[in-house]
């Protein structure tokens, strides 16, 4: 028995040698320290362009809402300084589109006495936009401030007046369109 178990013994050395898988040549460390370096940095690129490009479009977002509101904020400044005797009512609607509820309310209290007068003098009055340049805290809400002039005439006047103004409007955005939530004269 014991040369069988020699036998069977040498055969199992011999199989093992030949099973045995082969080892693959070994990578040298500095290799796998390159790559590692190099996947990092590649992330941290990667990330660094991410945030670079939120910030880009997030900029960009809020200079189209600084202009969309300070276009919107000279028209409505052209029509809140703009009336004929003969049309008041008419020419001061423009609050019921472009004003939130808010403003609307503190707006028809406020001119109330001014839309008598209006009508009692026969005053005539346009208003233009001189310069105007909103800032915005964020897509929906801009500050703009604007250089107004209104040229004011009534029956009797010999030269018409002009008044300047500088005029502070809260812009707000809502439903697509830019609304005037409160107004400041300065």
């Amino acid at each position: 028995m014991s040369a069988v178990t020699q036998t069977d013994s040498s055969a199992a050395g011999s199989t093992e040698a030949v099973d045995r898988p082969r080892r693959p040549a070994r990578r040298p460390p500095w290799l796998v320290v390159v790559l590692g370096v190099a996947l990092l940095a590649a992330l941290v690129g990667a990330g660094l362009l991410w945030h670079q490009n939120r910030n880009l479009a997030q900029q960009r977002d809020l200079h189209q809402a600084e202009s969309a509101a300070t276009d919107a904020a000279s028209r409505i400044a052209v029509s809140m300084t703009s009336y004929d005797s003969r049309s008041v009512e008419a020419d001061f609607a423009w609050v019921h589109d472009d004003g939130t509820a808010k403003f609307e309310k503190t707006y028809a209290r406020s001119t109330a006495p001014i839309r008598k007068l209006i009508a009692r003098t026969g005053a005539h009055a346009e208003g233009r936009v001189s310069e105007a340049a909103g800032t915005a805290t964020d897509a929906t809400h801009v500050t703009v401030v604007l250089f107004v002039d209104q040229t004011l005439q009534r029956p009797g006047d010999r030269q018409p007046s002009v008044d300047s103004s500088r005029v502070v409007m809260d812009m707000v955005r809502s439903d697509g369109h830019w609304l005037v939530d409160s107004v400041e004269l300065r």
